[in-house]
């Protein structure tokens, strides 16, 4: 029988191409799209805005998108223990949100959804009583084989940039993705969007609990 020595152990341990490899269980950039909206809505917004207006260019260093919703916000704890931790889901643990809805969000991959569409995510939330907390994590600014110990990144507390995001104490998160891995370019990634988000929607009140409102570049306006 071996000695054990309690220097000589073994751990697993992760780099940021394991997060692609997650943000790849997502099908394509519109299913990403979706799986944002429905973080929205686990979150108990009652809207969610989705710019897409700068999103659909052939050319993908010129696309970028906008998230923002209305919804609890997240505190420095929920960014530190849920938003960052890969591989677990809350969901799981708490199936119904706060206001008693049934949680959309599958599996935790909706965070992932951001990578799926660019490596550069930036998000700024505020819950209640809580000041706004921001962060930027752009993934090209690592080798694909950089330990994610070693991707880390400043949380900010009540930044003047994204201060004015959240006026008169309301709550909510915005993110703001770009340097796209591939664009959205056609009237059916929009209809993938729509179809993969329509369970989130009663169809028999015309004002429901939530509302998703796509900005979209002028040529889709009429999908």
């Amino acid at each position: 029988m071996g000695v054990k020595d309690e220097h000589d152990t073994f751990n697993f341990r992760a780099t940021w191409n394991m997060v692609k490899r997650l943000a790849d269980q997502i099908s394509h950039p519109s299913i990403a799209v979706a799986e944002l909206i429905k973080n929205s809505y686990d979150a108990d917004a009652t809207e969610v805005l989705v710019n897409m207006k700068n999103s659909m260019h052939e050319k993908v260093e010129k696309c970028q998108i906008v998230i923002v919703d209305d919804g609890h916000g997240m505190t420095m704890n929920d960014l530190k223990t849920k938003w960052s931790n890969v591989g677990v889901s809350a969901n799981k643990s708490n199936p119904t949100s706060p206001g008693g809805r049934s949680k959309q969000g599958g599996l935790g991959l909706g965070r992932f959804g951001g990578w799926k569409l660019g490596m550069k995510v930036t998000l700024a939330t505020r819950a209640k009583d809580n000041p706004v907390h921001a962060l930027t994590i752009d993934f090209s600014d690592h080798h694909p084989e950089t330990s994610l110990d070693d991707v880390m990144t400043p949380i900010m507390t009540n930044p003047q940039a994204y201060k004015n995001l959240f006026p008169d104490g309301k709550t909510g998160t915005w993110i703001m993705i770009e340097k796209f891995n591939e664009s959205m370019t056609s009237h059916s990634d929009i209809q993938k969007i729509h179809r993969a988000t329509q369970t989130l929607l009663n169809p028999f009140e015309e004002d429901g609990d939530f509302k998703i409102i796509l900005q979209l570049p002028k040529k889709f306006e009429k999908w």
